[in-house]
């Protein structure tokens, strides 16, 4: 099984939270919604369907699942056609890349999961699985910045689907947004699945988010801050409980070398720190 690229821009922001689907849809039920971020240089914000640590699976499984690429004019991409027309005189420097998946739900299960049951996958699986996929593609992103003294808004959709089939194990065909193309193509973080797969929400949550950081070989972050960049909802003492057993499952993995959660949440608040393998 290949180890999927994650776009770091996403690893550092609250898209997916450790919650229930209920606690989601309270966190986004209005509008666009600013994410918590410090490391946008502007603002991101969010709207559409309320999105949780399943649905960042279902967007894993299509990264896996990327095969090969669509090459077009970066004005037409994402398209609804599936291939272009080969006659297209647009100029080199003018063409993007975006990647597309073809697959069928059980597919996508099974590259989430590592492997299918023997009686396969059951309605009510794939079922779910397809009504994530709607959600994704309902997903929309702002980006709120400032050049040259002038602000100016981008919006992007993470991928594009020209259509959805009402049958139990359909086919799908995803066309990612050129600029999430772009950034798994230079700006990305390998993500294990093989230790993801051992995690709770919340200790995927910290793994992708931890991810992120590894360019460090000490991180120390305060815990309150760290959850909300995660989108954690709960009492910083509780979360701090389960945190330790995730982070400890990470250490016999070797993800991490050790860490400690010190302070005591009155006059000394709580602080992460983490010591990562020693580059080789």
């Amino acid at each position: 099984m290949r180890t999927p690229k994650y776009p770091t821009m996403l690893m550092r922001l609250p898209l997916f939270p450790p919650v229930t689907r209920e606690t989601a849809i309270e966190m986004f039920k209005r509008g666009w919604v600013k994410l918590q971020s410090s490391w946008d240089g502007g603002g991101v914000y969010r709207s559409g369907p309320a999105l949780n640590i399943y649905d960042e699976d279902t967007l894993l499984g299509l990264m896996i699942l990327r095969s090969r690429r669509l090459t077009g004019p970066a004005d037409q991409l994402p398209t609804v056609l599936r291939c272009l027309d080969t006659q297209d005189t647009t100029p080199t420097a003018e063409r993007v890349n975006v990647d597309i998946v073809l697959f069928t739900l059980s597919q996508l299960e099974t590259a989430i999961h590592g492997d299918a049951p023997p009686q396969g996958w059951g309605e009510r699986a794939l079922a779910r699985r397809c009504e994530s996929i709607e959600d994704l593609d309902g997903l929309q992103l702002r980006f709120d910045k400032e050049q040259d003294g002038a602000g100016y808004q981008r919006v992007i959709s993470l991928f594009d689907i020209p259509e959805f089939s009402k049958e139990q194990d359909a086919c799908y065909y995803v066309q990612f947004h050129p600029l999430v193309s772009r950034w798994l193509e230079n700006y990305y973080t390998f993500i294990s699945f093989s230790l993801r797969r051992r995690l709770s929400d919340l200790g995927k949550a910290l793994h992708r988010f931890l991810a992120s950081q590894r360019s460090n070989s000490v991180y120390r972050i305060g815990a309150s801050e760290l959850y909300e960049a995660i989108g954690a909802q709960a009492p910083v003492w509780k979360l701090n409980q389960n945190a330790r057993k995730q982070l400890m499952i990470m250490q016999q993995e070797g993800f991490i070398t050790s860490f400690l959660i010190d302070g005591t949440g009155r006059s000394n608040p709580f602080v992460l720190h983490i010591v990562f393998p020693g580059k080789t």
